[in-house]
């Protein structure tokens, strides 16, 4: 049996419907307006996320819909993915730990644990069937190959602010799946095309972006309860230049008392934590 959040298969619905809708409808892609916005720094983090989550919704409903689009949105799908993972980063490394939702640590811990697990597995096989059968231009002979499971549709659980770093650290690993199934416009297999590979390829891409959709939609959740803390709330209104310029002054201080300091063991420890948030920044 899989266990699925209403929500989730209400994702899934969405984006069949917009794919159905949009198939005769495909829009003509500006890639100057998608640039601008991974480069755009007078935003808060909050905002740049919530507008690259629209535009790479949108960027792959418009390249799904219209093969001949495929291939000539594939890097900018990836441009974005790479950002969406970069701020998700900070988020995790930097920004959990800065508002206490996170211990504070004097190195970096590799975290090997997964938050795919083989619940999350069976939620996205069961997504791809669904889609199958809703996106009118895939053959449902494919459902041949997913095995058709009871399903349970279960109502959402109640989000709490200790749930923010398990639901980033989600969203992170769907967006590496998506980087792996979203090949670069160099590396493109036209075999992906073909009947029989394409159905599954759409599907298995598109529940991942509904899995993402969830998560996000949690996170956003969570974002709003976290501003009712004024301190937390005017740390979210910051500009992303202006973080950059905060750790460029914290590590030049961190830098001045390395060179005044005779022990440098414990104050380049300090550095060097200073200088890897800088460098996380820096990718925002």
């Amino acid at each position: 049996m899989v266990s699925i959040e209403k929500r989730r298969v209400a994702w899934c619905n969405k984006i069949a419907d917009e794919i159905n809708k949009g198939i005769k409808k495909a829009k003509q892609l500006n890639e100057k307006v998608y640039l601008s916005l991974l480069r755009k720094d007078d935003i808060t983090i909050e905002e740049k996320k919530k507008a690259l989550m629209e535009k790479f919704h949108n960027l792959i409903v418009n390249t799904f819909t219209n093969k001949k689009s495929i291939k000539n949105n594939l890097d900018l799908l990836r441009k974005i993915i790479i950002k969406l993972r970069d701020i998700n980063y900070y988020l995790q490394a930097v920004f959990l730990e800065e508002i206490g939702l996170k211990p504070k640590r004097t190195a970096l811990i590799k975290e090997e644990s997964t938050a795919i697990d083989k619940k999350e597995l069976d939620a996205l096989e069961y997504s791809a069937y669904k889609l199958i059968e809703k996106i009118v231009f895939i053959d449902n002979a494919l459902l041949k190959d997913y095995k058709k499971k009871e399903e349970k549709i279960t109502e959402e659980k109640e989000i709490e602010t200790k749930d923010l770093e398990g639901l980033l650290k989600k969203e992170s690993e769907l967006l590496c799946h998506l980087e792996a199934k979203i090949p670069p416009k160099s590396k493109f297999d036209e075999r992906l095309l073909k009947k029989e590979n394409f159905g599954h390829w759409v599907a298995r891409v598109l529940a991942l972006l509904a899995a993402l959709e969830h998560a996000y939609e949690k996170e956003m959740e969570i974002f709003k309860k976290l501003k009712q803390n004024q301190r937390i709330k005017k740390k979210l209104a910051m500009k992303i230049k202006h973080i950059l310029n905060e750790k460029k002054e914290l590590l030049k201080v961190k830098e001045e008392k390395i060179l005044a300091a005779e022990k440098l063991s414990k104050m380049e420890s300090a550095w060097k934590k200073v200088f890897h948030e800088w460098a996380i920044t820096s990718r925002l």
